[in-house]
């Protein structure tokens, strides 16, 4: 018997704001992806966790597509889907405050 398993993601966090980062990981281990906290780690990542609020993290998040433009880009934001986010090309924005199963549900969707 074959069991299907989805395929692990490496997802890289880039929130300011270290209890919501904690809380962001606990999701993404939850899923069965490996956290990321340092874009600069040895492997690329597949996607990231972004606050696009923060213009740190966002050049941040500019260095890690340019590197690897196929790398999905969740936005976790206290505001809504703007310009600034838009030109990350986010492929879901999930609104603070979000509940543990809307950022699965929305990490679930961004990777297909």
């Amino acid at each position: 018997m074959v069991i299907d398993h989805p395929s692990v993601a490496r997802i890289l966090i880039l929130e300011p704001h270290p209890d919501v980062r904690d809380l962001m990981a606990h999701v993404v281990e939850g899923a069965g992806h490996e956290v990321v906290l340092d874009e600069e780690g040895p492997a690329p990542v597949d996607a990231m966790l972004l606050e696009p609020t923060s213009p740190v993290l966002r050049r941040v998040a500019r260095r890690v597509l340019a590197k690897r433009p196929q790398t999905t880009v969740v936005c976790v934001s206290i505001g809504p889907p703007s310009t600034i986010s838009s030109s990350l090309r986010p492929a879901v924005h999930v609104l603070k405050p979000f509940s543990l199963g809307e950022l699965k549900q929305a990490l679930a969707d961004a990777l297909g």
